[in-house]
């Protein structure tokens, strides 16, 4: 079974395999990468809806957003899969 079909198959695929490359090699931001965007979120005068934390982040909204739902839940479920293998 294909893990991302149709037209944007090709750039699925690249995307999921860089999102599970990432999660192979155990690398994660740092603590204050996290603490940075609570602090700007606490002390903005109109602080937005979501902040983008991390390095895989940008990469996680256009996965989402270039994917069916049952796609990106797929690579999701690979990478938490990957993930705890690793642990």
């Amino acid at each position: 079974m294909a893990l991302v079909t149709g037209a944007s198959s090709g750039i699925g695929a690249a995307i999921a395999s860089r999102l599970l490359a990432g999660a192979d090699k155990g690398t994660a931001s740092p603590p204050t990468v996290v603490a940075d965007s609570v602090w700007q979120a606490v002390t903005a005068r109109r602080p937005k809806t979501r902040y983008l934390m991390g390095g895989g982040a940008k990469l996680l909204v256009g996965l989402r957003w270039l994917l069916s739902d049952r796609a990106f839940d797929r690579v999701m479920k690979m990478a938490a899969a990957r993930m705890a293998r690793a642990a």
